[in-house]
């Protein structure tokens, strides 16, 4: 019995979850699709957890960085 399927608007809000670090059971609760699901639709898209808070890490330094040398 095959069970429901994971919308593309689901897929999507996974990968975004997934990327700003939250966790497999908390995607899965909130998204109200299983664990297993949320583990799919991460390896398909190969989703990096902390991957979107580590590249606005990333810009917020080279913008400190730039306004830091810009002042003289």
């Amino acid at each position: 019995m095959a069970g429901k399927k994971a919308t593309p608007d689901q897929s999507t809000q996974v990968v975004i979850f997934r990327e700003a670090g939250y966790t497999l059971p908390a995607i899965a609760n909130r998204l109200d699709i299983s664990i297993s699901t949320v583990q799919r639709i991460i390896k398909t898209n190969k989703v990096v957890a902390g991957a979107g808070t580590q590249a606005l890490i990333e810009r917020a330094r080279e913008e400190l960085f730039a306004s830091a040398f810009s002042l003289e």
